[in-house]
């Protein structure tokens, strides 16, 4: 049921954000470098979409009991310090890429 809901809050950002970003590239209007700022917006929601699973998929790695759909759940949650250490570096990598 958590998970249903963590998506859910990561859609319901995606569209606030979606509605934003339409208002305003239209009130850009005929600009010169129109393609650019269409560039920037795709840019900013594969960033927007990065940030949002980052954050479901840390949630999992932090509380795994919470999505566990058996009785039988042996998972053991992971510090803080170890998902930092688990997603940092790949956020590293990405940003250089």
């Amino acid at each position: 049921r958590l998970t249903v809901l963590s998506w859910g809050g990561v859609i319901i950002a995606f569209f606030g954000a979606l509605v934003i970003s339409w208002g305003e590239v239209s009130s850009v209007g005929e600009a010169k470098h129109k393609s650019r700022i269409i560039e920037g917006l795709i840019y900013a929601f594969a960033s927007l979409s990065g940030r949002c699973a980052k954050i479901v998929i840390l949630d999992y790695m932090m509380a795994p009991l919470a999505y566990a759909r058996g009785l039988d759940a042996e998972e053991e949650p992971l510090s803080v310090i170890h998902v930092l250490g688990l997603t940092y570096p790949w956020g590293a990598v990405l940003s250089l890429a």
